[in-house]
């Protein structure tokens, strides 16, 4: 079997089991496989593939067609410009996710020395990332979940020196530290009622704790900003990632325990962001 015929049996396999995008997976399961581009991997359309590559691209296709993520399947995932480790027992990072990220950058190019918590950072897209953005930034970041795939993404962006890893819930790990000029968190915000009817990549592999938001989808977010002001310095900004039309429940209730609060909208024109500041 040659390259580019491996990769038309695999969006094939993919197709007839229903499963969406499925020659651009096809794509990169090939790709990473072989160690190369997606992007130049038709230069290699007739090679042939070893024999030990045809049958671990077998069980890649028969992982998927179980519905594992495709991102579990070849153990990273893009973010920005980064390329970040994910695996079972982590929340795979969603584009959207992109804008929390710019808006925190946006209010923290302007600072020195700043301090940042991320709250959730499951494989540390968030933090690590606004580490990578500003030079002189020291992050904390925590997560009640395996750090494994944090650590592993610290090292492989390079900024093992300017972020903290903490293991706990919420606030419990920040007690002992300075507060922070920013936090920043891409909450669980889906309703516990919603979660047996969504893909069955997110409801069947994604860890549950990483996405239930309660009943209300705001349990977390609830928490969230009623506790941040206490570990904010004055003038301090929360930052957080809301669910599809849950905007105005989560505006009135940062509105509780913040001066001024705002929404941004996403690129598919829905609002994702919160942003949150104090006097």
């Amino acid at each position: 079997m040659t390259v580019g015929e491996a990769i038309r049996w695999v969006g094939s396999s993919l197709k007839v089991n229903e499963i969406e995008e499925a020659d651009l997976e096809a794509g990169y399961m090939v790709a990473n496989l072989l160690e190369r581009d997606r992007n130049h991997l038709h230069l290699s359309y007739q090679e042939k593939l070893a024999h030990p590559d045809e049958i671990a691209l077998l069980e890649m296709v028969k992982r998927r067609i179980k519905r594992e993520p495709v991102q579990y399947i070849i153990g990273e995932c893009g973010f920005l410009d980064y390329i970040f480790y994910v695996g079972e027992g982590v929340f795979i990072p969603r584009p959207e996710t992109e804008l929390l990220v710019l808006k925190a950058r946006d209010y923290l190019l302007d600072t020195h020395s700043a301090i940042v918590y991320d709250i959730g950072t499951g494989c540390g897209v968030v933090g690590l990332s606004l580490a990578k953005l500003i030079p002189d930034l020291s992050v904390y970041a925590s997560d009640i979940t395996d750090l494994r795939f944090a650590r592993m993404n610290r090292k492989r962006l390079g900024v093992t020196k300017k972020v903290c890893l903490l293991a706990g819930s919420l606030f419990e790990p920040y007690k002992a530290l300075p507060n922070a000029d920013m936090i920043v968190s891409n909450p669980p915000y889906i309703r516990t009622g919603k979660i047996p009817f969504l893909a069955p990549e997110i409801r069947n592999f994604e860890p549950r704790e990483s996405i239930d938001g309660g009943e209300d989808g705001l349990s977390f977010i609830k928490k969230l900003t009623s506790d941040a002001p206490l570990y904010l310095k004055p003038g301090g900004i929360l930052i957080f990632e809301i669910g599809d039309g849950e905007w105005r429940k989560a505006e009135k209730i940062a509105s509780i325990y913040f001066n001024r609060v705002s929404v941004e909208i996403d690129y598919n024109g829905k609002e994702r962001v919160c942003i949150c500041e104090l006097d």
